[in-house]
């Protein structure tokens, strides 16, 4: 009866209800994060999306969850965030998901496309972006700045790790927290540093 009560008074009840019956699964949009799906957004697959669920005790807002015009999100199984998430899926852009749980304060800005596997575990503080947003320019020729981002199943990422474009992190491996990852981290791999490096392989981690 207490987490019940606790749901309902942290649950923001008309936009969980707008989307769980507008998209078809088990919407959850808790409040104080701004959450916007634009008309032409499109939202797929048949999993569960959480939006901003706060710890107890540890109620921080302030979140944004943003999918734009001819954008899309695709989620298999489940998409869960805490509090103070910024997932931002810009035009043209795609998200896909099997199974991820995002930690607070961890920010996703999908450019291009971003896939994330299944039991994906994300601490706080993440960044994750397939683009350097400012062009670069080197001899008069425009630099390529946005790039795709691969990860794999059953991937840990430390706290305040960045994940830069174009990288596919392989199926079992770990991220150190603090490190920037700007080059493919092979499965089974520990990686950390700035920038990341092996320093373990044929790696197996449980939560």
């Amino acid at each position: 009866m207490k987490k019940f009560i606790e749901l309902i008074i942290n649950l923001n009840i008309m936009k969980s209800i707008q989307y769980t019956l507008k998209y078809r699964r088990k919407f959850y949009v808790y409040r104080k994060n701004k959450t916007k799906i634009y008309s032409h957004g499109k939202v797929q697959g048949k999993g569960m999306i959480i939006v901003g669920r706060p710890y107890t005790d540890c109620n921080i807002g302030g979140g944004t969850f943003l999918i734009r015009n001819n954008a899309e999100l695709e989620v298999e199984e489940c998409l869960a965030s805490g509090a103070n998430c910024q997932i931002c899926v810009e035009e043209g852009a795609k998200l896909k998901v099997g199974n991820a749980f995002l930690n607070r304060d961890t920010k996703i800005y999908c450019s291009k496309e971003i896939i994330m596997g299944k039991h994906v575990a994300i601490s706080e503080g993440v960044i994750i972006r397939d683009s350097d947003v400012h062009d670069i320019i080197k001899e008069g020729i425009k630099q390529e700045n946005t790039k795709p981002i691969h990860i794999q199943d059953n991937v840990w990422i430390g706290m305040d790790a960045i994940i830069l474009k174009g990288v596919t992190i392989g199926e079992g491996s770990v991220i150190g927290a603090a490190s920037v990852v700007t080059r493919n981290v092979p499965p089974k791999s520990l990686v950390v540093g700035n920038p990341a490096k092996i320093i373990k392989e044929n790696i197996e981690w449980r939560e």
